[in-house]
């Protein structure tokens, strides 16, 4: 009763009524857009491990190339992180659903015809500007699954690897 104009007035009066996860579209497009940002910032800290194949790593020589330093700080990266990812997928999740909820309320709620058309254009509009965080997500689960794998592998690696090579990582261990 306080604020002066309508519009204050109905900002406070949809406050009520809109869904609880984000107070408007533009903010929760603004958490999803910063986000994206934390996730790709995330993901380029684990670099060349995500990309490795450990699989791939089928003689002496591929083995020996690594030293049990950088085995170790693989195996530490790639155990320690995946529960950050999760807590980024899963906030990512709730953008989602934040999401299907605004379109959900917004199209229940519209009005004349002129507003059925608008609202739909701007739903669609918001899905867009959403996408990008949709394949982050694709990309984010993606990366929690070869970390697990990756820790599990490297593991084996470098029991195999104190047995067979040299702990600086200079090849072969020859005859000692």
């Amino acid at each position: 009763a306080g604020l002066e104009t309508y519009s204050e007035r109905r900002r406070c009066e949809l406050t009520q009524l809109t869904p609880a996860c984000s107070p408007t579209v533009v903010e929760l497009e603004g958490r999803a857009r910063l986000l994206v940002t934390e996730i790709g910032l995330e993901l380029n800290q684990y670099g060349e491990l995500l990309e490795r194949d450990w699989t791939d790593i089928t003689n002496r020589d591929a083995l020996c190339t690594f030293s049990i330093a950088q085995l170790d700080e693989n195996y530490n990266l790639a155990s320690e992180n995946p529960d950050l990812l999760r807590a980024l997928q899963r906030q990512a999740t709730d953008i989602q659903a934040c999401q299907s909820e605004w379109e959900d309320w917004l199209r229940s709620n519209a009005g004349t015809q002129n507003s059925d058309v608008l609202i739909d254009q701007l739903t669609r509009d918001a899905e867009a500007q959403l996408g990008p965080l949709r394949e982050r997500i694709e990309n984010l689960g993606e990366s929690v699954r070869k970390l697990e794998t990756a820790t599990d592998r490297i593991g084996e690696i470098i029991d195999v690897h104190i047995f067979f090579c040299d702990p600086d990582g200079s090849g072969p261990q020859g005859g000692n």
